[in-house]
């Protein structure tokens, strides 16, 4: 198998990160590069430092972070805005990343 050029992973990378409110799974992402998911996922952990799906994670959070400094807006909302199933798994995911509570940001 021939290995994915850089171009193709940080082309998707920079479609990720452009568009978070596309449903964005491993497979749209090795879709949109033209490749096989697991080798895809390998090659974009390599380039970008981390799986895809934890890089989507991962923006999703910065942006709701963003989102929660500088707007009123309720945990709920951005937590549902940033793509999560509950509030309650936003906050789990949320003090993973940031050590703390959304409402204590």
């Amino acid at each position: 198998m021939t290995d994915i050029p850089w171009t193709c992973i940080t082309r998707v990378a920079l479609e990720v990160q452009t568009s978070l409110d596309e449903p964005w799974t491993l497979d749209a992402m090795a879709g949109r590069a033209g490749y096989e998911a697991g080798h895809f996922a390998k090659t974009y952990h390599r380039i970008v430092g981390r799986p895809p799906v934890d890089h989507v994670r991962a923006l999703r959070l910065e942006r709701a972070a963003h989102a929660l400094d500088t707007t009123d807006r309720s945990v709920t909302t951005v937590a549902m805005d940033a793509g999560f199933g509950s509030p309650d798994a936003f906050t789990r995911a949320f003090r993973r990343r940031f050590g703390c509570s959304p409402t204590s940001f």
